[in-house]
This record gives structure tokens, sequence and C-alpha cells, in this order.
């Protein structure tokens, strides 16, 4: 059905802004109240208007989303992105092609401001790959008996941390996500309300603390009911610059045993905490592939860190909605630094998706090739594989 009586922009005003929470509510929150004044008050603290967008049928809002200014680490950079959230279409207007028509223009709007890339979680992979969007990490929520956590071992120093710890902690994370393929690069107001804010329960947070006082980890945690135990541990965030550190949180973890029926924390298959687990005494309990869009394949392609290698791939793209990411590019690598230039023999053929899955480290070009998602010769796919090798997840929900 023809979209082109829809308008696609940025809220206008307040009345705006309540109607897209409304209809934000709808899919995701149908048991909340309408006129709940403390959920309003904390969707109005966490939204910046100017992150907002709707799109109107007849002067009326009819859906709309959230477009967060953020980044994601790709081989020790943060590559900037925007990240979308709550996408949302009023029940009455679905399955009409709205949601896809406003994806499109979402798409075209992030390309012109000058984003590399762009990422969400999906509610349905089909919808966003129309849009261009491919699987391109994971996100995992483990559980494990607290018992079973045998690497732990009580190193260090752990103690409740404070308000005046919240530099310390912000830069430990920094130092673990950077080499995490996929985490996000915290910005103060990711920490404000993706983390410290995102869930109603208040965390504690402890520190692991080296003998000379300074910090190598921290775990943030909440105790929440279960059934057949008084509580699960249910950590919330994690991270660490030391192995005696992981040892340490992960004894303090297990020092839960007595009551915590188990320890649930999010992540990667290769999160540490299931390094430090016995056996394969590790349950997946919740698992989402969060997906990647590449915007501006030069940009993208240059703004990633690499590993220390030389060589170069050209590469033959294709994207229907973009036509600048169309077309041969040569990415040059010189120990590792990237040079994208428009041109090359295209040896490597692949559409914006696999790109998306390539370039996140998620998919390897031989299980692309596999699949017909992606041609090229044997050296190619070879050196794509060791250019974009990577395990990317990611630990927060947005």
């Amino acid at each position: 059905m023809s979209h082109s009586d829809l308008d696609y922009g940025p809220v206008r005003d307040a009345a705006e802004d309540r109607a897209l929470y409304d209809l934000v509510n709808i899919a995701f929150r149908p048991s909340a109240a309408a006129d709940d004044p403390k959920g309003w008050e904390r969707y109005q603290t966490r939204a910046d208007s100017g992150d907002l967008r709707v799109v109107r049928r007849g002067g009326q809002v009819v859906g709309g989303l959230r477009a967060i200014p953020m980044a994601h680490f790709f081989g020790g950079r943060a590559v900037p992105c925007v990240g979308l959230s709550g996408v949302t279409v009023a029940p009455e207007h679905r399955s009409r092609g709205l949601a896809a028509a406003m994806m499109r223009r979402h798409v075209l709007e992030a390309r012109a401001q000058g984003v590399p890339l762009a990422s969400l979680y999906p509610a349905s992979d089909a919808l966003y790959g129309r849009a261009g969007y491919e699987r391109a990490g994971h996100y995992l929520h483990h559980r494990v008996r607290p018992g079973a956590l045998t690497g732990a071992r009580r190193e260090l120093e752990v103690r409740r941390a404070t308000e005046a710890d919240q530099p310390a902690i912000h830069a430990l994370y920094a130092t673990y996500a950077r080499h995490r393929d996929g985490h996000v690069d915290r910005d103060a107001r990711w920490w404000r309300f993706w983390v410290e804010g995102f869930f109603p329960t208040p965390l504690r947070t402890y520190l692991a603390l080296a003998p000379d006082g300074a910090p190598e980890g921290y775990v943030s945690l909440v105790q929440t009911a279960t059934d057949g135990h008084p509580y699960d541990v249910v950590v919330r965030d994690v991270a660490a610059t030391s192995a005696r550190a992981w040892r340490s949180l992960a004894a303090f973890l297990a020092a839960h045993s007595t009551m915590a029926g188990h320890v649930v924390f999010r992540g990667g298959f290769d999160h540490p905490l299931v390094q430090l687990t016995r056996e394969q005494d590790v349950t997946i309990t919740q698992r989402l592939d969060w997906m990647l869009r590449v915007l501006d394949v030069p940009a993208a392609l240059t703004a990633r860190g690499y590993p220390p290698i030389s060589g170069a791939l050209d590469l033959a793209v294709t994207d229907d909605l973009v036509a600048d990411n169309a077309g041969p590019f040569r990415l040059t690598l010189d120990a590792g630094h990237p040079t994208v230039t428009p041109g090359g023999d295209g040896r490597l053929r692949l559409d914006v998706r696999a790109l998306a899955s390539l370039y996140s480290g998620y998919a390897s070009p031989f299980t692309l090739a596999s699949f017909g998602q992606l041609d090229g010769d044997p050296e190619s796919l070879a050196l794509a594989r060791a250019v974009f090798a990577g395990q990317p997840s990611l630990a927060d929900m947005f």
C-alpha cells in the first residue's frame, strides 16, 4: 500500500510526546496504567525529545521510535551509532507496511546525519531486514548455581561502593568494554539512564580492590524473589581489568550460595564468569541476537579497529536503499591502519545486510558464502576472516 501520505519527523510538542508514550505502553507495557504519573515521569526523564521520531497520518501520531546517539566498540575503537528503541505502531495501523516505511525513512535520515552505523534489538528480523539490518551479535542471559563458580577465589578485598567511586567504576567498564566487540561505549547519559536508571530496583555495587586500594573490578546487582529459594542474585553490570579481580568477584557471588538459588548475568558466550564455572553448568535462559545496519560503508570501515595485519580487500557492496553504499570499495590495511577508497576489482561480493554480520564478526565470510550471502575467491575469504574476526556481544539493553 502507498505511504505517500505519511509524515515522519521529530516530535513537535508535548501532545505528540504523550501520544508516542501511550503507543509505547500499548506495545511494550500493556498492563501499565495509562495515567500512571510515575511511568510518565520515568519516560520523560529518560527520553530526550531530540531522540524521538513519530510518523503521522492525517496529522495523527500513528507510530514512532527513539533514536539514541551511542557508539559500539569494534576492534578496540568506538564507532558512532544510532540505537533504536521503542519502535511502535498503533494497533489499528499494523500489518499495513507502516513500520517498514518508517524504518526506511529512519535509515535515510540517519545516513544524512553522517552516522556510520545503526543498531537495535528486533521484535521481527524480517521487518528490520527489509531496511538493511542483519544479526550482528549476541545478548544472552546466563544462569548458574553459586556453588558452580569453582574458579572463584577471594584474592582481593570486596567492599560496597559509594557515590565517590562512580568515576572509577566508569573507567573500569571502559577499559573492559573496549576489547569486547559490540559493547557500548557508555557516556554519562548512558550510565544515568540505561545502566543505573533502567531498572526500577536500585542497584547495589561492590568493588574488588587491589592491595593498594585501587579498584580492579566491580559488580552491580539486585536480589529478586524466585521459586524454591529466597532469591536469585541478578547481576546487572560487571567488569574487571584483572584475572584476580574476576576470581574475587566470582567468589563474592558464590558466597550467596546458602540463600541464593542462582546467579544470573548478561553478556556473550565468552563472558568471563562463564570461564569461572565448573564444567558446563551454565544455562542460557534467554537469547536475543541484536541487529546492525551499515549506514555509510566507507565511514564504518574506516572507523572500526583491526588486528595488526596488512592487505587489501576489494568489496562490491549492494544496497537497495542507500545509493551511496553501492559500488566497489577497497579496504587497505597497513599493520591494522585502515584506508578506504572507491574502486577495486570487487572480488568480495555481498549486500549491505551480509556486510553487517561480517563487519561485527557475528558471521565468518565462509559461513556467509555457504548460504549464498557472500561470494569471493578463497584468498579474499581468508583475509576477510582475519580482518573481521570477533565474538560480538552486548550486556546492555536499550
